[in-house]
């Protein structure tokens, strides 16, 4: 039994090994089979190109007009490469040339040879006239040879990617005439640029060289096209391009109109309706039908990631406005656009129709779009337009674990960019005082307030809120115990508001404190180049604000004027008296409640007595009735 087995795994290993090598020997001849297809099919271009210029209309569509005998085309002929005929013309059988040398002979003996050599002449021309440092006489002459070499050949230049540039050029440095024929050669084609790899930067320089009947011409071209456009990859460049910089106001509804409907559009073009408010309004039994093609059209864009465009935006925040909650095709639009919000808040309409898609979607929408932001969550926070949609998550989201998690974490991480930023500061204030008029603007507010009552937020607003503070605090808390951190938000004016929102918060650590009396302590000179701590516009402030925090709240554990009576040196608080921003602190810390901060303050102002009477300001007055008491 024994050497039974023995034999029989010999056997089946001996077997295996012979299919091992087989296979391989099969994969070896799959692969050079493969690699002569492609060696075929390369040879196969050129004579594709070569049969259907080298042949007669249908009548003598079987005789080649190369070979002087006339030989027709057989089956067995069709793969091989057609002769290039030499200077001395003779035939050259490319069929017996090596491969990577038939590229040169085509060039210099195929029947684009012509082409070659006037391309090679027109790019010396280019060469020259691109240089920055021409004078204007030398300009304008090399621009006109070039004008003359390209004039009737621009269609077939424009496609490639170096004579495409040429073409580019001639358009900068040309006037008058010489673009006008330019523009003249290439108006028919505009579509078709377009959607070229380079001819689009040709139509960018249509229009930005162009005058203005020329723009408004190359409306004309674009006219019913701005759909397909927008839904192809590379044209969606060219028509954001023409709608965001050059359109006027009826031109950009007249692209528009494209989306709405084949019904909505003959109405307007015929003038029977303005906008498609005022379609509605007259026609409203076509709003399914205008919701419909725009969810088409949305939906059908968002799939291919063509999402960054100002006038996709403009479609979906529209879309969102004409529907109703309640309407079928709003949940298909949610579900086809929550991977890709995070690629159009960076407008005002983009971010507008993020936050509407937001606030239409349900918990398990809202979950896939906060994820999706993860690796943007900083770049949002910073921008200037970006920032409301991070504003909104906050407001809406229910899950505020996830939202601590994503979202609170990636802001903790970079910190410092965050809070260096209007936008930032705006949802880190938010993340701790929630809708506080007194650190909300109410213009946010109002941006917000459209959420509010959405069919998909179930938890109270005050516990949301109250779990995004506990989330906030911790990053923060962190950051501003590090002594140079929290030095560069005090003597910082756009972060006054911000730090004093979170110094108003409880559980501060006691680091950040200690910090902030280690500041004012320092010794006060005058006159000084720098303003010490209690002299500064914004740190005063700071230090005022904390000091009334605590005098409101004598158990909410600030210890900051207990820190003061501590650090600052003798005769330091009678220094302070010197400024009237330091007697607005000294103020402060005499309506302490700790009785031996108030009786060293006063010991110290009543060693300068006579200097607060020589004073006329409301300030040592204030000081001078305390003393009196």
């Amino acid at each position: 039994m024994m050497s039974t087995r023995t034999g029989n795994s010999n056997d089946g290993g001996s077997s295996i090994r012979r299919n091992n090598k087989k296979t391989k020997q099969f994969m070896a001849k799959k692969t050079s089979n493969k690699q002569r297809s492609i060696d075929d099919e390369n040879t196969s271009r050129f004579v594709k190109d070569y049969k259907r210029k080298s042949l007669k209309d249908k009548k003598h569509s079987g005789k080649r007009i190369d070979d002087p005998k006339g030989n027709k085309l057989s089956k067995s002929t069709t793969k091989k490469e057609p002769p290039a005929v030499n200077e001395n013309s003779e035939f050259i059988d490319l069929n017996t040339v090596k491969f990577k040398e038939r590229k040169k002979l085509r060039k210099v003996f195929g029947p684009k040879a012509n082409q070659f050599e006037e391309r090679k002449n027109i790019k010396r021309i280019w060469e020259q006239l691109r240089l920055h440092k021409l004078d204007e006489t030398t300009r304008d002459k090399l621009n006109r040879k070039l004008y003359d070499q390209l004039k009737g050949l621009v269609q077939s230049l424009v496609m490639a990617h170096d004579t495409s540039r040429v073409v580019e050029t001639c358009l900068k440095y040309s006037k008058g005439d010489m673009r006008t024929s330019i523009h003249e050669e290439l108006i028919g084609c505009v579509v078709r640029l377009a959607k070229a790899k380079y001819g689009r930067h040709i139509v960018r320089k249509m229009m930005k060289y162009g005058s203005p009947k020329q723009r408004d011409r190359i409306f004309v071209a674009v006219k019913g096209h701005a759909m397909a456009l927008l839904k192809h990859h590379i044209g969606s460049a060219v028509v954001e391009t023409l709608y965001n910089d050059y359109a006027k106001v009826h031109q950009r509804q007249q692209m528009l109109a494209e989306f709405y409907g084949v019904n909505y559009l003959v109405k307007w073009r015929t003038g029977e309706c303005g906008s498609v408010e005022d379609f509605l309004e007259k026609f409203p039994e076509e709003k399914e039908k205008v919701l419909e093609s725009l969810k088409v059209n949305i939906l059908s864009i968002a799939d291919k990631g063509l999402c960054k465009h100002s006038m996709f935006h403009t479609l979906l925040r529209k879309f969102f406005t004409l529907a109703s909650h309640d309407d079928e095709p709003v949940m298909e639009v949610v579900e086809g656009c929550r991977e890709v919000l995070p690629d159009m808040v960076h407008t005002p309409d983009g971010v507008a129709a993020a936050m509407l898609c937001l606030w239409r979607g349900t918990a398990r929408h809202r979950k896939a779009m906060v994820k999706s932001a993860r690796k943007h969550v900083v770049a949002m926070a910073v921008d200037p337009v970006a920032h409301r949609f991070v504003l909104a998550v906050l407001d809406t989201v229910d899950d505020t674990a996830l939202v601590a998690r994503i979202l609170v974490q990636q802001l903790g991480s970079d910190l410092g960019r965050v809070l260096g930023s209007k936008g930032g500061r705006a949802v880190v204030l938010y993340g701790l005082a929630g809708r506080d008029s007194r650190y909300m603007h109410p213009q946010v507010a109002a941006l917000l307030k459209p959420g509010d009552g959405n069919l998909h937020s179930k938890k109270d607003t005050v516990t949301r809120s109250n779990e995004i503070r506990v989330a906030f605090m911790t990053p923060l808390a962190e950051y501003f115990s590090n002594k140079d951190n929290l030095s560069a938000a005090v003597y910082d004016k756009s972060m006054l508001t911000c730090l004093t929102c979170f110094m108003e918060q409880s559980g501060i650590p006691v680091e950040v404190h200690q910090g902030l009396a280690e500041l004012c302590s320092e010794p006060f000179l005058t006159p000084s180049k720098e303003f010490h701590a209690v002299e500064h516009p914004a740190a005063h402030l700071l230090v005022k604000r904390v000091l009334g925090f605590q005098s409101r709240d004598s158990s909410s554990g600030r210890p900051l004027a207990r820190f003061l009576s501590q650090s600052v040196g003798p005769d330091g608080f009678a220094d302070w008296a010197q400024c009237n921003r330091g007697r607005l602190v000294l103020l402060a810390l005499l309506d302490s409640p700790d009785d031996d901060v108030t009786s060293r303050v006063v010991s110290e102002l009543v060693s300068i007595k006579s200097k607060l009477v020589t004073l006329n300001d409301k300030s040592a007055g204030l000081l001078l009735e305390y003393i009196n008491k």
